[in-house]
């Protein structure tokens, strides 16, 4: 390996564990809902089906790459805007007041400073969802090879 090829491994791994951290993060907001849910019979709240729709994506997507069903630059372009959209559907979440979110009435910076001042795990969840989709970003430019030793080129894909 030279060191271009050792850069992006350790990208590919460090990019592995965030997404790991992001799964038992979600997992441990989810499970105490999930449990309550199944005690009560009520449909879980639509916060708690997205979080669980998260991890089946990341885990389901993961699985794809290795498998060769799915080209590691399509897996960065869709893990980019995944966790784009957990931070905007958050921020959306706490200061709309619908969908059964909320808001503080002190404008959406104020807001959003609040509930990560409130919440070590919230604050922990989007920088983690922050450091993911910046990997995935750096992955784009750095990681030319898909899986197999395909060259994924724009569109789509060359066998090399």
């Amino acid at each position: 390996m030279d060191v271009h090829e050792d850069l992006v491994a350790g990208v590919r791994l460090m990019l592995l564990q965030v997404l790991a951290a992001d799964v038992v993060i979600h997992l441990t907001v989810i499970l105490p809902r999930l449990r309550a849910v199944r005690a009560s019979g009520e449909f879980p709240r639509i916060v708690t089906t997205a979080m669980a729709l998260s991890i089946v994506a990341i885990v389901a997507g993961a699985v794809a790459v290795r498998a060769g069903a799915l080209s590691r630059r399509t897996a960065y372009r869709l893990l980019v805007a995944l966790m784009l959209a957990e931070v905007l559907a958050w921020v959306v979440f706490h200061n709309t007041g619908t969908a059964g979110g909320h808001t503080h009435d002190t404008g959406l910076l104020t807001s959003v400073r609040q509930h990560l001042a409130a919440g070590v795990v919230e604050g922990v969840a989007k920088t983690v969802e922050l450091l993911a989709a910046a990997l995935a970003v750096v992955l784009l430019r750095i990681d030319a090879a898909g899986p197999r030793g395909r060259a994924d080129a724009g569109r789509g894909e060359a066998e090399t």
